[in-house]
């Protein structure tokens, strides 16, 4: 009922909003901004000193060094059932991330609440096309 092309428009706005959720307003899945880090961790990178590490990262709560861990969530794909978004090497950061209470995405909460509604709204938008397409209103007068 909803096409590839939408589901890949729908995935492309998602992964706009994870990013920029995540990276961009450094808040959780949860809404919730991160937590600090550890002390001697913290004064490392606001040092500049992790390895691999940009200057503009050193400000940041976000779980972000290089960017590299940014950069490799991508949109992967669209299919007749949905899309994929993830990443391709550094997805065992995610589980570590967790461990430490820094969510990035969970099982329960695969996106951020704002993200999810707008994935909704889209689908119920595509929803309510399809149907207009193959269903036309019927007017039934009852009398003279």
């Amino acid at each position: 009922m909803i096409s590839v092309k939408a589901y890949e428009r729908i995935g492309k706005k998602a992964l706009r909003m994870f990013k920029d959720i995540i990276f961009s307003k450094q808040k959780d899945v949860k809404g919730n901004k991160f937590k600090r880090y550890s002390k001697q961790y913290g004064e490392r990178k606001r040092a500049g000193e992790l390895p691999l590490q940009t200057p503009p990262t050193r400000t940041t709560r976000a779980p972000i060094v290089s960017g590299n861990f940014k950069n490799d969530f991508q949109f992967r794909k669209a299919t007749k059932n949905g899309f994929r978004l993830g990443w391709a090497s550094y997805g065992q950061i995610v589980k570590a991330l967790n461990k430490m209470g820094r969510q990035v995405t969970t099982k329960d909460d695969p996106f951020p609440r704002d993200v999810m509604h707008m994935i909704d709204r889209q689908l119920d938008l595509e929803v309510k096309k399809a149907l207009g397409k193959t269903h036309k209103n019927i007017t039934i007068k009852i009398g003279k």
